[in-house]
């Protein structure tokens, strides 16, 4: 019998190709603002563009970092916590229908049901959980965010049960 309990967090390249994705698009976006503010025929001045863009990429490098390694799952007999800033998702093994390969081969294992918990009940955490439910983030889990393969990991004894 495999060993179920156990807590993992997300894999290091997934937390830094995320951050840089964000902080990319981010600077990009700063940067085509600022172009279309300052007129595509005049000169740009450098002394402001450069700071108007590499600071919101430090900004949400920052940010993005440290969002994504709150990310924790933790493996029980019973099923799975998955801790996301804000809220908790659980689910059981019971409730497992299947493994989806989604975007950039990212894989994720889906539930009929799961439940989700708010880490606070003030108004801002509550439409984030909100939207949790509503993207049906509430029964998919990404494994491929803290298994490079989930086959090789304790998650496979335990969906093949």
């Amino acid at each position: 019998m495999v060993e179920m309990a156990g807590e993992y967090r997300v894999r290091r390249s997934v937390v830094v190709a995320y951050t840089l994705v964000g902080a990319l698009g981010t600077g990009a976006l700063f940067l085509i603002t600022r172009l279309l503010i300052s007129g595509w025929a005049k000169t740009v001045d450098a002394s402001i563009t450069v700071p108007a863009v590499l600071v919101p990429v430090v900004v949400w490098g920052y940010v993005g970092f440290g969002t994504m390694r709150e990310y924790r799952l933790v493996l029980g007999e019973d099923g799975v916590r998955w801790y996301r800033p804000g809220s908790l998702v659980i689910l059981t093994w019971a409730d497992f229908e299947t493994a989806e390969r989604r975007w950039f081969a990212a894989e994720t294992l889906r539930f009929s049901k799961g439940e989700i918990v708010s880490a606070n009940a003030d108004r801002v955490r509550g439409r984030a959980s909100g939207k949790v439910v509503r993207r049906l983030r509430d029964r998919r889990l990404p494994v491929s965010y803290f298994f490079e393969d989930w086959r090789t990991s304790p998650i496979a004894a335990a969906v093949t049960r």
